[in-house]
């Protein structure tokens, strides 16, 4: 609120109330601050978020004072009496060193003067956690996004002076094309920004162009020949089509949950895409025609690895972490921890089982799943002419070269897929996670695992193979000329050299992507980049299908697992670590240090749904709109939904509070999804209230993911657009709160609400 509409907003009052009663008024009001939320932010981007109070419907100014003793001065947005909203400013100041740090929160009245409360919020350091996180290779050079510094890191070929510019907010993805001319440009996805950045690679200093997109892109593909990129967007669930020479959306094509990679195949007449939420690809007709849902279910073939006798149990699929299309031979290549295996009478739990899953592309159908027997695939390059697919596997620090006509051809030929092997060494001085002797011994992984090999480029000529290593920050060079005779060849490494701090979080950040024990199974494979990961059965009792939480709010709501309930981060580190390696090794007292170190710096994304204040309207997934101020009034009143047992602000879940911690409930929704029960435990218990900071990122809800996925025949899939509504629709006999009694425009308004957390 401007002074100027503050003021009249006051002279209203007075004539309305006359001046009398309007002083009455003013001396009543007591302005006083309670809370904020999100209790955690990063610095790496601008956050929305939401102050907590009393009479605070009128103009205040938001302090935040670092460690440092630095005070910035914020300006805030009147939402209603109860609540201000304020935008967080990128780039708040925290030591290099440290993962993360404690702001107070302060407010001032409109004269300056200090209101009487104050709160405080955890800030993660992330603009000084140098992430890469993808390369390609132009004319001779390299190009790295790192989205955490907001950075792209350019070097040459054969070494050479390193130089990085900016060209907007959290660069996650990168491409390239070359104009009529033959111009070469840089295709840059801002995630925080919402837009593509165009940049000439001839003029560096010209200012990058922009394209406007969906909120939260994530990944890019370009179609040379018709000059056209498409650009998946998480928060809306779409993918764009941008004309490259037009430098603007042309089309926009509706997906699944949470699309992320892309490929296009038949010459650029189908689009692939890969689902994060709904854990599924989809087959896009681009010249017309529904899209094709490729599914995943029993039958389906699995050659090598633990899952390989569970074929008949396979109950769905995992996203795919990379694609690509295969012309010569009619296929698409995903980068996948294999398909989901369900209920089975063997109890086997982890379905984990990295390798490639061939797909049909005319018919859209999965041929097989091919296992690369451990480790995790991050990221694909094919070379089709010589029929090479090479494969990242950050979770051991492999680079595999496997032979995709085999692959391609049958299942027997797939088995014989395997053409070279190359293991992605640390550089010297790497500081371990332990001793040198303590790997490569008892079936562990070897000390390659502290490299990460994340992202992969290829050359024009295709003779060599550059990998970037997001641990140790480097990029290797390998010759692949003649690898079926000689296997790979390093030619070159160069080191990103960057300014360090943050030691331990770095230590467990190895440790949360990587595979010690060869088990198959990381962190990451549960919880994508700390988020949800779908569904599992199961890994523990009672054995169950159930989900794959996100990890983004747990620092501030313990307790963890149910009906486990262990009391902090660092008890739960030691228990899933251990239990991820099978005890091979025993994770150290270190280990778990830097594992939760790591833990403790996740953060629920940035809401694109709002602003400052709250929007008028919020379009909700799957048709429909509503109102999100008129939705938090029923959060708070009618509804019951912040009841101090269920879901209070700031961090919407009775486990912010220790008086109210580590209550079970029941409010009738389903504990286990209907697939094959008999094979599951039937033991009724009850379940914390989940945060629900963030729940317009989670995919799916509730401890069995039954909102979200359904039973249908054989297999689980994804039936639900907007899990919230699905959370309402199965409540039954026990309601959440008193939502039963919502007219369908009151729900509406309530989901808005919650779209705005």
């Amino acid at each position: 609120m401007s002074s100027a509409s503050g003021r009249l907003g006051i002279i209203a009052l007075a004539l309305a109330l006359g001046a009398g009663a309007y002083a009455a008024e003013q001396m009543r009001r007591s302005p006083k601050l309670v809370a904020i939320s999100p209790l955690q932010i990063s610095n790496e981007t601008n956050y929305p978020a939401t102050l907590y109070g009393e009479d605070l419907d009128e103009e205040f100014t938001l302090i935040l004072e670092g460690p440092g003793g630095k005070k910035i001065e914020i300006p805030t947005t009147p939402i209603d009496r109860r609540h201000l909203g304020v935008i967080i400013p990128a780039g708040l100041p925290v030591a290099m060193e440290r993962a993360r740090d404690k702001f107070t929160v302060r407010l001032l009245d409109e004269e300056m003067e200090p209101v009487p409360g104050e709160t405080s919020v955890m800030v993660s350091n992330d603009a000084a956690f140098f992430t890469p996180l993808d390369l390609v290779e132009v004319d001779g050079r390299f190009y790295v996004a790192s989205p955490t510094t907001d950075e792209i890191i350019s070097l040459p070929r054969g070494g050479g002076s390193l130089t990085s510019f900016r060209v907007g907010d959290g660069p996650r993805a990168l491409a390239s094309y070359r104009d009529p001319t033959g111009h070469p440009w840089l295709l840059v996805v801002l995630e925080h920004q919402g837009a593509v950045a165009l940049v000439s690679l001839d003029q560096q200093a010209d200012k990058p162009l922009l394209i406007a997109t969906a909120a939260r892109p994530q990944a890019v593909v370009v179609d040379q020949e018709q000059r056209r990129a498409y650009v998946s967007s998480l928060a809306k669930d779409v993918v764009e089509v941008l004309d490259l020479e037009q430098r603007k959306v042309v089309r926009t094509i509706d997906a699944h949950i949470n699309p992320r990679t892309m490929a296009l195949s038949s010459g650029g007449q189908t689009l692939w895409v890969s689902h994060m939420g709904s854990e599924d690809l989809w087959r896009v007709p681009l010249a017309g025609g529904a899209p094709r849902t490729v599914t995943f279910g029993p039958g389906l073939p699995i050659l090598g690895g633990h899952t390989e006798p569970f074929s008949k149990q396979v109950m769905g699929g995992k996203p795919a972490r990379a694609l690509v299309a295969s012309p010569k031979h009619g296929v698409v290549f995903a980068a996948t921890v294999g398909p989901n295996i369900g209920p089975n009478a063997a109890r086997l739990e982890v379905s984990m089982n990295g390798g490639i899953t061939v797909v049909d592309e005319a018919k859209g159908e999965v041929r097989r799943h091919v296992s690369i027997f451990r480790g995790v695939p991050q990221a694909l390059k094919l070379d089709d002419e010589r029929d090479l697919l090479f494969i990242a596997d950050e979770a051991t620090g492999r680079v595999l070269a496997l032979d995709s006509g085999r692959l391609a051809e049958s299942d027997l030929s797939a088995r014989t897929a395997s053409v070279a092997e190359y293991v992605v060494m640390p550089p010297e001085g790497t500081p371990f996670l332990r001793s040198a002797d303590a790997f490569g011994v008892k079936g562990r992984a070897q000390v390659s695992l502290h490299s990460g090999p994340w992202a992969l480029a290829l050359s024009a000529d295709k003779n060599s193979l550059f990998v970037l290593n997001r641990f140790t920050r480097t990029i290797d060079t390998l010759d692949v000329s003649a690898i079926r005779e000689k296997g790979f060849v390093r030619t070159e490494r160069l080191v990103m050299s960057k300014p360090e701090g943050q030691t331990l979080r770095r230590r467990g950040e190895t440790i949360y992507f990587t595979d010690f024990g060869n088990s198959r199974m990381t962190c990451d494979t549960c919880h994508p980049e700390g988020h949800d990961g779908g569904l599992l059965f199961t890994k523990g009792h009672p054995m169950q299908i159930h989900r794959s939480p996100s990890i983004r709010t747990a620092p501030n709501s313990p307790p963890y697992f149910t009906p486990s309930r262990l009391p902090s981060l660092m008890v739960m580190s030691k228990h899933v670590l251990a239990r991820n390696r099978f005890e091979n090794p025993e994770p150290t007292e270190a280990e778990i240090a830097a594992l939760t170190e790591y833990t403790l710096a996740f953060v629920p994304p940035p809401n694109p749904f709002r602003g400052a204040g709250l929007p008028k309207s919020v379009a909700l997934p799957g048709g429909g709109e509503g109102d999100p101020k008129h939705g938090l009034l029923l959060f708070e009143g009618s509804a019951g939904c912040a009841e101090a047992s269920c879901h209070p602000p700031p961090h919407y879940t009775a486990d912010q509070d220790p008086a109210t911690r580590g209550q079970l409930m029941d409010v009738g929704t389903p504990l286990r999804l209907l697939l094959r029960p008999e094979l599951q435990d039937d033991v009724p218990h009850g379940l914390p209230p989940p945060s629900l900071v963030g729940v317009w990122d989670n995919y799916p809800l509730l401890f069995s993911g039954a909102a979200g996925f359904r039973v249908e025949g054989d297999r689980v899939l994804a039936k639900d657009v907007l899990a919230t509504r699905r959370v309402f629709e199965l409540s039954g006999a026990k309601p959440h709160g008193n939502t039963a009694a919502l007219s369908p425009k009151d729900l509406n308004d309530l989901l808005a609400f919650l779209m705005t957390l």
